[in-house]
């Protein structure tokens, strides 16, 4: 199983649309993968309620509150984690070890 955490400490940069658009991609080449969303916005988990069945399925998991990792069941091969905006170093040291890629989310600025 490979884990990508998508992270920056700042929110609306877009870290949850890169986090929907990779879990849509390995989907799509059909990989079970699993939405891991920490963000207490849901913005991940809104977007794949909406997402039509009948396309290869991504799997949910509301991970707000809980331990640094929800179970993910031994099927899935590919794990996006969409981190919070104003992660504190604490979450973010205990999410890093279990992410084999960190991806972090920037935006261009003068």
């Amino acid at each position: 199983m490979k884990t990508i955490l998508i992270v920056n400490p700042k929110g609306g940069c877009g870290k949850s649309t890169i986090a929907t658009n990779l879990a849509s991609y390995y989907a799509l080449w059909q990989r079970p993968v699993a939405l891991v969303d920490y963000d207490s916005q849901h913005s991940s988990l809104q977007w794949l309620a909406k997402r039509p069945t009948n396309y290869n399925p991504i799997v949910a998991i509301d991970a707000v509150g809980s331990p640094a990792r929800a179970t993910i069941a031994g099927s899935i091969e590919r794990v996006i984690m969409d981190s919070p905006a104003r992660i504190s170093d604490r979450q973010f040291n205990r999410l890093v070890k279990f992410a084999d890629c960190v991806v972090v989310q920037v935006l261009p600025s003068p």
